[in-house]
Protein backbone atom coordinates (compact mmCIF):
# COMPACT_ATOMS: atom_id res chain seq x y z
CA UNK A 1 0.00 0.00 0.00
CA UNK A 2 2.55 2.67 1.08
CA UNK A 3 5.24 3.73 -1.36
CA UNK A 4 8.71 2.78 -0.12
CA UNK A 5 10.77 4.49 -2.77
CA UNK A 6 10.42 6.93 -5.62
CA UNK A 7 12.26 6.61 -8.93
CA UNK A 8 12.92 9.88 -10.74
CA UNK A 9 14.26 9.69 -14.29
CA UNK A 10 15.66 12.66 -16.19
CA UNK A 11 16.06 12.40 -19.95
CA UNK A 12 16.97 14.36 -23.05
CA UNK A 13 13.70 15.27 -24.81
CA UNK A 14 15.48 14.88 -28.14
CA UNK A 15 15.75 11.15 -27.50
CA UNK A 16 12.58 9.30 -28.39
CA UNK A 17 13.05 6.19 -26.26
CA UNK A 18 12.80 7.56 -22.72
CA UNK A 19 9.65 5.54 -22.01
CA UNK A 20 11.48 2.32 -22.87
CA UNK A 21 14.42 3.34 -20.69
CA UNK A 22 12.03 3.70 -17.79
CA UNK A 23 10.25 0.40 -18.43
CA UNK A 24 13.47 -1.58 -18.65
CA UNK A 25 15.44 0.17 -15.91
CA UNK A 26 12.74 -0.31 -13.30
CA UNK A 27 12.92 -4.09 -13.76
CA UNK A 28 16.54 -4.53 -12.72
CA UNK A 29 19.32 -2.63 -10.98
CA UNK A 30 22.01 -4.51 -12.92
CA UNK A 31 21.29 -2.86 -16.26
CA UNK A 32 23.64 -0.43 -17.95
CA UNK A 33 23.12 2.17 -20.66
CA UNK A 34 25.28 3.76 -23.30
CA UNK A 35 24.70 6.05 -26.28
CA UNK A 36 26.98 5.57 -29.27
CA UNK A 37 27.44 8.11 -32.05
CA UNK A 38 29.34 6.60 -35.02
CA UNK A 39 31.24 9.84 -35.73
CA UNK A 40 32.39 10.31 -32.11
CA UNK A 41 32.10 6.98 -30.34
CA UNK A 42 30.56 6.72 -26.86
CA UNK A 43 28.83 9.99 -25.96
CA UNK A 44 27.13 8.67 -22.81
CA UNK A 45 27.84 5.62 -20.69
CA UNK A 46 26.62 4.57 -17.26
CA UNK A 47 28.86 3.18 -14.53
CA UNK A 48 27.10 -0.18 -14.75
CA UNK A 49 27.77 -0.38 -18.49
CA UNK A 50 31.48 0.32 -17.90
CA UNK A 51 31.55 -2.34 -15.18
CA UNK A 52 29.92 -4.90 -17.50
CA UNK A 53 32.40 -4.00 -20.25
CA UNK A 54 35.32 -4.52 -17.87
CA UNK A 55 33.96 -7.88 -16.72
CA UNK A 56 33.32 -9.09 -20.28
CA UNK A 57 36.85 -8.29 -21.54
CA UNK A 58 38.94 -8.29 -18.31
CA UNK A 59 39.64 -4.56 -18.54
CA UNK A 60 40.11 -1.77 -15.97
CA UNK A 61 38.45 1.16 -17.71
CA UNK A 62 36.52 4.04 -16.17
CA UNK A 63 33.87 6.27 -17.72
CA UNK A 64 36.44 8.84 -18.84
CA UNK A 65 38.38 6.16 -20.75
CA UNK A 66 35.25 5.09 -22.63
CA UNK A 67 33.66 8.47 -23.42
CA UNK A 68 34.75 9.83 -26.78
CA UNK A 69 36.25 6.48 -27.81
CA UNK A 70 35.10 4.25 -30.63
CA UNK A 71 34.80 0.53 -29.96
CA UNK A 72 37.79 -0.28 -32.17
CA UNK A 73 39.92 2.09 -30.00
CA UNK A 74 39.30 0.05 -26.84
CA UNK A 75 41.45 -2.89 -25.79
CA UNK A 76 39.02 -5.38 -27.30
CA UNK A 77 40.01 -8.15 -29.74
CA UNK A 78 39.53 -6.89 -33.30
CA UNK A 79 37.41 -9.89 -34.32
CA UNK A 80 34.91 -8.87 -31.62
CA UNK A 81 35.23 -5.08 -31.81
CA UNK A 82 34.60 -4.67 -35.54
CA UNK A 83 31.29 -6.63 -35.76
CA UNK A 84 30.05 -4.78 -32.65
CA UNK A 85 30.94 -1.39 -34.08
CA UNK A 86 29.49 -2.29 -37.51
CA UNK A 87 26.21 -3.34 -35.90
CA UNK A 88 25.91 -0.01 -34.09
CA UNK A 89 26.70 1.92 -37.27
CA UNK A 90 24.09 -0.08 -39.21
CA UNK A 91 21.42 0.69 -36.61
CA UNK A 92 22.39 4.37 -36.57
CA UNK A 93 22.16 4.78 -40.34
CA UNK A 94 18.96 2.74 -40.59
CA UNK A 95 20.22 -0.25 -42.61
CA UNK A 96 19.51 -2.63 -39.72
CA UNK A 97 16.81 -2.60 -37.07
CA UNK A 98 17.71 -2.60 -33.39
CA UNK A 99 16.02 -5.95 -32.90
CA UNK A 100 18.11 -7.51 -35.67
CA UNK A 101 21.33 -6.14 -34.16
CA UNK A 102 20.90 -7.44 -30.59
CA UNK A 103 24.10 -9.20 -29.51
CA UNK A 104 26.22 -10.38 -26.60
CA UNK A 105 29.93 -9.59 -26.39
CA UNK A 106 32.79 -10.85 -24.25
CA UNK A 107 35.86 -13.05 -24.10
CA UNK A 108 35.62 -16.82 -23.57
CA UNK A 109 35.35 -17.67 -19.90
CA UNK A 110 34.07 -14.20 -18.96
CA UNK A 111 30.49 -13.05 -18.13
CA UNK A 112 29.18 -11.57 -21.38
CA UNK A 113 27.63 -8.15 -21.79
CA UNK A 114 24.25 -8.80 -23.39
CA UNK A 115 22.41 -6.12 -25.41
CA UNK A 116 18.70 -6.33 -24.63
CA UNK A 117 17.65 -3.05 -26.29
CA UNK A 118 19.32 -1.28 -29.18
CA UNK A 119 17.54 1.57 -30.96
CA UNK A 120 18.12 4.76 -32.91
CA UNK A 121 17.94 8.11 -31.12
CA UNK A 122 18.73 11.68 -32.11
CA UNK A 123 21.37 13.78 -30.34
CA UNK A 124 22.67 17.33 -30.70
CA UNK A 125 19.13 18.73 -31.03
CA UNK A 126 18.17 16.17 -33.63
CA UNK A 127 21.05 16.88 -36.00
CA UNK A 128 22.76 13.50 -35.61
CA UNK A 129 21.57 9.92 -35.20
CA UNK A 130 23.07 7.72 -32.51
CA UNK A 131 22.24 4.35 -30.91
CA UNK A 132 20.87 3.96 -27.41
CA UNK A 133 21.78 0.55 -25.95
CA UNK A 134 20.68 -1.13 -22.72
CA UNK A 135 22.97 -3.95 -21.58
CA UNK A 136 22.78 -6.63 -18.92
CA UNK A 137 25.06 -9.41 -17.63
CA UNK A 138 24.72 -12.70 -19.45
CA UNK A 139 25.54 -16.11 -18.00
CA UNK A 140 28.39 -17.89 -19.74
CA UNK A 141 26.24 -20.85 -20.75
CA UNK A 142 23.89 -18.45 -22.59
CA UNK A 143 26.69 -16.91 -24.60
CA UNK A 144 28.38 -18.71 -27.50
CA UNK A 145 31.87 -17.31 -26.95
CA UNK A 146 33.43 -19.30 -29.80
CA UNK A 147 31.45 -17.36 -32.37
CA UNK A 148 30.52 -13.70 -32.34
CA UNK A 149 27.00 -13.67 -33.68
CA UNK A 150 23.90 -11.57 -33.63
CA UNK A 151 21.05 -12.97 -31.59
CA UNK A 152 17.40 -12.46 -32.31
CA UNK A 153 14.70 -12.29 -29.66
CA UNK A 154 11.85 -14.86 -29.70
CA UNK A 155 9.35 -12.05 -30.30
CA UNK A 156 11.37 -10.85 -33.28
CA UNK A 157 11.53 -14.34 -34.78
CA UNK A 158 7.80 -14.81 -34.27
CA UNK A 159 7.00 -11.48 -35.88
CA UNK A 160 9.14 -12.24 -38.93
CA UNK A 161 7.66 -15.73 -39.37
CA UNK A 162 4.10 -14.43 -39.80
CA UNK A 163 3.45 -14.48 -43.58
CA UNK A 164 0.89 -11.66 -43.53
CA UNK A 165 1.92 -8.00 -43.18
CA UNK A 166 1.84 -7.02 -39.50
CA UNK A 167 2.64 -3.69 -37.79
CA UNK A 168 2.38 -2.64 -34.14
CA UNK A 169 1.83 1.04 -33.36
CA UNK A 170 2.13 2.96 -30.08
CA UNK A 171 -0.26 5.82 -29.31
CA UNK A 172 1.19 9.32 -29.17
CA UNK A 173 -1.01 11.37 -26.87
CA UNK A 174 -1.61 15.11 -26.70
CA UNK A 175 -1.28 16.90 -23.31
CA UNK A 176 -5.01 16.50 -22.70
CA UNK A 177 -4.72 12.73 -23.17
CA UNK A 178 -6.27 12.28 -26.62
CA UNK A 179 -4.47 10.23 -29.29
CA UNK A 180 -2.70 12.64 -31.66
CA UNK A 181 -0.75 10.12 -33.74
CA UNK A 182 0.73 6.61 -33.78
CA UNK A 183 4.39 5.58 -34.06
CA UNK A 184 5.73 2.25 -35.25
CA UNK A 185 6.92 -0.17 -32.55
CA UNK A 186 7.56 -3.18 -34.80
CA UNK A 187 7.04 -4.22 -38.41
CA UNK A 188 7.63 -7.63 -39.98
CA UNK A 189 9.32 -8.23 -43.32
CA UNK A 190 6.03 -9.01 -45.08
CA UNK A 191 4.73 -5.53 -44.22
CA UNK A 192 8.00 -3.89 -45.27
CA UNK A 193 7.92 -5.71 -48.60
CA UNK A 194 4.31 -4.78 -49.38
CA UNK A 195 4.84 -1.14 -48.35
CA UNK A 196 8.24 -1.05 -50.12
CA UNK A 197 9.98 -0.04 -46.89
CA UNK A 198 12.43 -2.94 -46.49
CA UNK A 199 15.59 -0.86 -46.71
CA UNK A 200 14.46 1.82 -44.26
CA UNK A 201 14.47 1.74 -40.49
CA UNK A 202 10.86 1.86 -39.33
CA UNK A 203 10.93 2.02 -35.52
CA UNK A 204 9.50 5.32 -34.34
CA UNK A 205 8.10 6.35 -37.71
CA UNK A 206 4.68 7.97 -37.55
CA UNK A 207 1.52 6.66 -39.17
CA UNK A 208 1.74 9.28 -41.98
CA UNK A 209 5.28 8.12 -42.75
CA UNK A 210 4.15 4.50 -43.09
CA UNK A 211 0.89 5.13 -44.99
CA UNK A 212 1.40 8.19 -47.18
CA UNK A 213 -2.04 8.38 -48.83
CA UNK A 214 -3.71 10.95 -46.59
CA UNK A 215 -7.44 10.43 -47.34
CA UNK A 216 -7.65 6.69 -46.54
CA UNK A 217 -5.07 7.18 -43.79
CA UNK A 218 -7.45 9.55 -42.00
CA UNK A 219 -10.06 6.78 -42.02
CA UNK A 220 -7.47 4.31 -40.75
CA UNK A 221 -6.57 6.73 -37.95
CA UNK A 222 -10.23 6.92 -36.86
CA UNK A 223 -10.47 3.11 -36.69
CA UNK A 224 -7.19 2.97 -34.74
CA UNK A 225 -8.35 5.58 -32.21
CA UNK A 226 -11.60 3.69 -31.74
CA UNK A 227 -9.67 0.47 -31.07
CA UNK A 228 -7.45 2.18 -28.46
CA UNK A 229 -10.46 3.76 -26.76
CA UNK A 230 -12.90 0.83 -26.74
CA UNK A 231 -10.78 -2.27 -27.42
CA UNK A 232 -13.14 -3.07 -30.30
CA UNK A 233 -11.84 -5.32 -33.09
CA UNK A 234 -12.31 -3.92 -36.61
CA UNK A 235 -12.20 -5.48 -40.06
CA UNK A 236 -12.45 -3.28 -43.16
CA UNK A 237 -11.01 -2.53 -46.59
CA UNK A 238 -9.42 0.71 -47.86
CA UNK A 239 -7.81 1.77 -51.12
CA UNK A 240 -4.27 3.12 -50.65
CA UNK A 241 -1.56 4.47 -52.87
CA UNK A 242 1.37 2.84 -51.11
CA UNK A 243 4.01 5.03 -52.78
CA UNK A 244 3.86 8.50 -54.33
CA UNK A 245 4.73 7.16 -57.78
CA UNK A 246 1.97 4.51 -57.78
CA UNK A 247 -0.52 5.10 -60.59
CA UNK A 248 -3.25 2.83 -59.25
CA UNK A 249 -4.24 2.40 -55.59
CA UNK A 250 -4.10 -0.99 -53.87
CA UNK A 251 -7.08 -2.40 -52.00
CA UNK A 252 -5.95 -3.42 -48.51
CA UNK A 253 -8.00 -5.48 -46.09
CA UNK A 254 -7.25 -4.66 -42.44
CA UNK A 255 -7.77 -6.59 -39.21
CA UNK A 256 -7.18 -4.12 -36.40
CA UNK A 257 -7.12 -4.63 -32.62
CA UNK A 258 -5.92 -2.91 -29.45
CA UNK A 259 -2.33 -3.67 -28.40
CA UNK A 260 -1.24 -2.12 -25.09
CA UNK A 261 -1.65 1.63 -25.50
CA UNK A 262 -1.67 1.24 -29.24
CA UNK A 263 -2.93 -0.95 -32.07
CA UNK A 264 -1.87 -3.92 -34.13
CA UNK A 265 -2.50 -3.89 -37.90
CA UNK A 266 -2.70 -7.20 -39.75
CA UNK A 267 -3.44 -6.48 -43.39
CA UNK A 268 -3.45 -8.02 -46.84
CA UNK A 269 -3.43 -6.79 -50.44
CA UNK A 270 -6.74 -8.04 -51.89
CA UNK A 271 -6.64 -5.99 -55.11
CA UNK A 272 -6.33 -9.00 -57.43
CA UNK A 273 -8.86 -11.05 -55.46
CA UNK A 274 -11.51 -8.34 -55.61
CA UNK A 275 -10.86 -7.80 -59.33
CA UNK A 276 -11.51 -11.48 -60.01
CA UNK A 277 -14.63 -11.37 -57.85
CA UNK A 278 -15.97 -8.37 -59.80
CA UNK A 279 -15.29 -10.12 -63.10
CA UNK A 280 -17.06 -13.22 -61.84
CA UNK A 281 -20.08 -11.16 -60.74
CA UNK A 282 -20.23 -9.50 -64.16
CA UNK A 283 -20.01 -12.88 -65.83
CA UNK A 284 -22.79 -14.31 -63.64
CA UNK A 285 -24.99 -11.30 -64.35
CA UNK A 286 -24.54 -11.60 -68.12
CA UNK A 287 -24.85 -15.38 -67.97
CA UNK A 288 -28.17 -15.16 -66.12
CA UNK A 289 -29.79 -12.52 -68.35
CA UNK A 290 -28.85 -13.64 -71.86
CA UNK A 291 -31.69 -14.79 -74.13
CA UNK A 292 -29.52 -17.53 -75.64
CA UNK A 293 -29.35 -20.91 -73.94
CA UNK A 294 -25.79 -21.47 -72.65
CA UNK A 295 -24.67 -24.90 -71.44
CA UNK A 296 -21.32 -25.36 -69.68
CA UNK A 297 -19.76 -28.83 -69.54
CA UNK A 298 -16.58 -30.36 -68.20
CA UNK A 299 -14.06 -32.12 -70.45
CA UNK A 300 -16.11 -35.34 -70.29
CA UNK A 301 -19.23 -33.61 -71.62
CA UNK A 302 -21.09 -33.56 -68.28
CA UNK A 303 -23.12 -30.42 -67.56
CA UNK A 304 -21.69 -28.26 -64.77
CA UNK A 305 -23.71 -25.06 -65.32
CA UNK A 306 -26.45 -23.60 -67.44
CA UNK A 307 -28.44 -20.39 -67.53
CA UNK A 308 -32.20 -19.65 -67.14
CA UNK A 309 -32.62 -19.54 -70.94
CA UNK A 310 -31.51 -23.20 -71.04
CA UNK A 311 -34.18 -24.05 -68.48
CA UNK A 312 -36.82 -22.41 -70.67
CA UNK A 313 -35.58 -24.17 -73.81
CA UNK A 314 -35.14 -27.70 -72.46
CA UNK A 315 -37.50 -27.76 -69.46
CA UNK A 316 -34.98 -29.03 -66.89
CA UNK A 317 -34.37 -27.12 -63.69
CA UNK A 318 -30.71 -26.47 -62.94
CA UNK A 319 -30.73 -28.81 -59.93
CA UNK A 320 -31.95 -31.67 -62.14
CA UNK A 321 -29.48 -31.31 -64.96
CA UNK A 322 -26.17 -30.59 -63.18
CA UNK A 323 -23.91 -33.64 -63.53
CA UNK A 324 -25.87 -35.18 -66.42
CA UNK A 325 -24.23 -35.83 -69.83
CA UNK A 326 -25.07 -33.18 -72.43
CA UNK A 327 -26.31 -35.78 -74.96
CA UNK A 328 -29.52 -36.38 -72.97
CA UNK A 329 -30.75 -33.03 -74.33
CA UNK A 330 -31.22 -34.54 -77.82
CA UNK A 331 -33.43 -37.33 -79.14
CA UNK A 332 -31.97 -40.82 -78.97
CA UNK A 333 -31.41 -40.91 -82.73
CA UNK A 334 -28.98 -38.00 -82.70
CA UNK A 335 -27.59 -38.23 -79.19
CA UNK A 336 -24.53 -40.19 -80.19
CA UNK A 337 -23.71 -37.71 -82.94
CA UNK A 338 -23.95 -34.76 -80.49
CA UNK A 339 -21.76 -36.59 -78.01
CA UNK A 340 -19.12 -37.30 -80.64
CA UNK A 341 -19.22 -33.71 -81.92
CA UNK A 342 -18.85 -32.42 -78.34
CA UNK A 343 -15.83 -34.64 -77.72
CA UNK A 344 -14.27 -33.45 -80.98
CA UNK A 345 -14.68 -29.80 -79.92
CA UNK A 346 -13.40 -30.49 -76.39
Amino acid sequence: GQARQIVAMFYDPDESLQYREYQVLTKSSSLGLYTYLPAKGFVRVSDTAVSLLNQAFRLELNGTDVLGSKIRDLAIPREMALPWQEALEAVANGTMSGEEALLAVGKPGRPAMDHIVMDRVTVDSGEQTAVLAIVAPCREEEFESTEYMRRETPSGKTLKSIPYPLIFFRSVRAPEGTVADFTCLAMNSAAGKLLQLNDRFQFGRSLPEIFIDDVPRDVLFVYACEAVKTGKFSEFELEFKLRVEDEEPRLLRFWLCKFGDGVGFLFQDVTATRRIERQLMQYRHAFSHMDEAIIVTDLDGNIIDWNPASERMFGYHKEEIIGQPADILTQDTSGGQLKQSSRTVL
